[in-house]
């Protein structure tokens, strides 16, 4: 997931990523893009971390402005959209200044498990799947394109996806609808969101499915260049 949302695959590196990449979402945040919303995204988890954030720092009652305030940041929230007031480098300086910060981490992971993780263990599930290649396959689809909502967010494609119960007949349509989308409505830019389906379908086709000992599969299935 890391390799087209950050162009590395050293993950952990980034805990404390701060950017405004110019896609109408806002700022992007940490290891799985947590935005704080704009015109392409009106449904932000942005907000959520940062209550996450003032929870796991030990709030009695969490809230994004506590969040916001342990971050040392400035912003409020604009109907569901979080608005940040500081300069860019201050943004970027105070989130990057969070890396190694262990109750971020621990907001960090919990808003990806409530947001994205936990509904696509669950859509894997309620088909019989549960190799970590499907999982997996789901929330990169959930983090870059939304979990629940329009015709290219997961419940989107999972709805044109048929309904085998072979895993990898059913994964084979699921990225073949997916490739049709993955490069619009600024989710990715082209080539990069059919590169992006490209990683799981070709390790699908190798037999990487439990996803165990495979580095060198993964390494392989990433040497694409971003755009």
């Amino acid at each position: 997931m890391n390799k087209p949302e950050q162009d590395s695959l050293k993950w952990t590196e980034f805990y404390g990523y701060a950017e405004d990449i110019g896609d109408n979402r806002g700022y992007t945040i940490g290891i799985f893009g947590a935005t704080t919303g704009g015109s392409n995204d009106t449904g932000p988890d942005g907000p959520d971390l940062f209550k996450a954030f003032d929870a796991a720092s030990g709030a009695s009652n969490p809230s994004i402005a506590g969040g916001l305030t342990r971050a040392g940041l400035k912003g409020k929230m604009s109907g569901s959209i979080l608005k940040l007031s500081d300069s860019d480098s201050v943004i970027k300086k105070k989130i990057n200044a969070l890396q190694n910060n262990e109750a971020w981490r621990e907001a960090m992971w919990r808003t990806f498990y409530d947001t994205y993780i936990e509904y696509s263990v669950q859509q894997a599930q309620k088909r019989g799947f549960n190799t970590a290649l499907t999982i997996g396959s789901f929330v990169d689809t959930a983090l870059n394109q939304g979990a629940t909502g329009d015709s290219g967010s997961l419940e989107g494609i999972l709805s044109r996806s048929g309904s085998s119960t072979n895993e990898k007949k059913f994964m084979t349509s699921f990225y073949a609808k997916r490739t049709l989308v993955v490069d619009t409505n600024d989710y990715n830019q082209p080539p990069n969101g059919k590169n992006r389906v490209k990683q799981w379908s070709s390790l699908l086709a190798s037999g990487e499915t439990d996803l165990k000992n495979a580095d060198a599969a993964v390494i392989k299935a990433t040497n694409w260049e971003l755009k």
